[in-house]
């Protein structure tokens, strides 16, 4: 990973415009083939690559307020929410897509706001919801690398929430609102 360890690495692909580039990938459904032009049929697909998108913005966002900043700025947050509404819970689309929300919630508060105006509390409180409803309210086993999937899913919206709440007082309120706090017990006492 290029931008972990590296404050100037990141600071170069910010300059580079990888960020907006990263955001760019976000939508999968861009483009009229679902599989990406340079792997001719046997490369990854429009959703793992943003998949893996949103993984590496997930990494560069991590403490990075001016990464943070052009992500919001380049409509990252409008492309997240969108792949939360859209994705499968445990999917690692909608779980990068919900660490980049706690990192830019945690960078600014206004970056709370944005989340909030484009529906970002709502779709990660559902997606809280219907994870807890897999886990728990499944009649039949549920095999252990779904169950972990799951979990982390779940780990990532509780900490995004945490984040929007710990920042903006409204998103603190929306979660209210929103009925997160039993789903939010019920993950930590899974």
């Amino acid at each position: 990973d290029l931008a972990t360890d590296s404050p100037a690495n990141r600071v170069a692909i910010l300059n580079a415009g990888g960020l907006e580039e990263l955001v760019r990938m976000l939508n999968p459904s861009g483009g009229s083939s679902s599989k990406s032009p340079a792997g001719g049929g046997g490369g990854p697909s429009k959703l793992e690559l943003a998949a893996d998108a949103a993984g590496a913005l997930k990494s560069l966002s991590n403490g990075f307020v001016s990464g943070c900043r052009t992500i919001v700025e380049a409509k990252g947050v409008d492309a997240l929410v969108a792949m939360i509404e859209s994705g499968e819970v445990g999917s690692s689309f909608t779980i990068n897509a919900t660490g980049v929300l706690a990192n830019l919630a945690s960078a600014d508060a206004s970056h709370c706001e944005a989340i909030l105006k484009r529906g970002g509390v709502k779709s990660l409180v559902f997606l809280l919801i219907k994870g807890n409803a897999t886990l728990l309210g499944s009649k039949r086993r549920v095999p252990q690398d779904v169950k972990a999937r799951l979990e982390r899913s779940a780990e990532e919206v509780a900490n995004a929430v945490y984040r929007l709440a710990e920042k903006s007082p409204s998103c603190a309120t929306a979660i209210r609102e929103n009925k997160a706090i039993a789903p939010l017990v019920d993950t930590m006492f899974k």
